[in-house]
């Protein structure tokens, strides 16, 4: 059996045939996440120092983030079912249980 790899257009195509059959506000989130990944991916020959410096970087724009729009953003989010909730305390994300009344 030979399988052949599927290609760059193959992808394109593909891709193209999914956002067809969403609404403009899901493409938008598509295209907004691979942006993300295309700015932001972690190839192999990333070095543990250069991984580090990212995650201070995100860390360092949800600590310069004023914690009321963040809570607005996170509430926004799950409510839209995106996530599951999340505090905000001293400009850090905190996870919240189902459970948990916070």
């Amino acid at each position: 059996m030979n399988a052949r790899t599927p290609s760059q257009t193959d992808y394109t195509q593909a891709i193209a045939a999914i956002l067809a059959t969403m609404p403009d506000e899901r493409r938008m989130q598509v295209y907004e996440y691979a942006l993300f990944l295309q700015l932001r991916s972690h190839q192999a020959g990333e070095t543990k120092v250069q991984i580090e410096a990212d995650e201070s970087w995100w860390e360092a724009q949800f600590a310069a983030t004023d914690d009321k729009k963040l809570a607005a953003f996170i509430a926004a989010a799950v409510a839209d079912g995106e996530t599951t909730g999340i505090a905000i305390k001293d400009g850090k994300l905190i996870p919240i249980a189902a459970d948990d009344g916070r």
